[in-house]
């Protein structure tokens, strides 16, 4: 049998060297499922889940699975969220290309993700802060954390690897928003923790511009920015 790999986008192959080797995977909303078809055809993972709440996704899916030939290890679900997967279909469970909002409910919903054996890869496409937050506060513990450059430098992903540790904790805001990153340490870490603090300048501008009871808010903006440039700029270039 011809077995052939689909092409992954910097996103996506950062969001794969992220899932443990040898590992079952569920990919939830997966859309085109090429990133379950690159994992099992490449004997990366043993077998894969791929779900999707609309039916045309997931056709979309199953029709990628038969063009690579990956249909035997694929099994797919039309299902929201987790709904539809049980614990034994997934080792490592992805949650890629929705808002940070919406993975934390995906994980809220689903009580068997708090499990110390179980590996979250998360890809937030916005409210990075927020899931950071939920997960810190939920007993979930972020391992590490990359961020992944496509179209020259204009768009940056972040992606993160979770588990349960049954542990919550409150953390500083400025946690929040940079997490692990520093610890990467790349050039693409860099410029995302620069944008980050980017935008926290924009909304204190906003902020000074409009109200005088908005100061407060922007002096905090402010405060939280320089310490997000502090640490970027304190990043050693690799």
């Amino acid at each position: 049998m011809d077995v052939r790999l689909p092409r992954l986008t910097p996103r996506l192959s950062l969001v794969a060297s992220f899932v443990r080797r040898g590992v079952v995977i569920a990919d939830i909303g997966t859309d085109h499922a090429y990133l379950p078809v690159w994992l099992v055809n490449s004997n990366f993972c043993r077998s894969a889940v791929a779900s999707d709440v609309k039916k045309g996704p997931l056709d979309s899916a199953r029709r990628t699975a038969s063009e690579y030939n990956a249909e035997e290890k694929i099994s797919f679900k039309l299902a929201d969220g987790m709904d539809g997967v049980l614990p034994s279909q997934a080792d490592d469970i992805v949650i890629a290309g929705m808002g940070g909002e919406l993975i934390a409910d995906i994980i809220r919903r689903c009580e068997w993700l708090k499990d110390p054996t179980k590996h979250l890869v998360l890809q937030p496409m916005t409210a990075q802060a927020e899931l950071r937050e939920f997960l810190c506060e939920s007993g979930f513990t972020i391992t590490r954390e990359a961020i992944a450059i496509e179209k020259s430098g204009l768009k940056l992903y972040l992606v993160m690897s979770v588990v349960f540790s049954g542990k919550p904790f409150f953390a500083d805001p400025v946690f929040y928003i940079s997490g692990l990153l520093a610890q990467e340490g790349g050039a693409a870490e860099r410029a995302y923790l620069e944008h980050q603090a980017n935008i926290l300048l924009k909304k204190a501008k906003g902020l000074r511009a409009s109200k005088s009871e908005n100061i407060t808010e922007a002096v905090k903006a402010e405060e939280l920015a320089g310490k997000i440039q502090d640490i970027y700029t304190q990043m050693q270039p690799l």
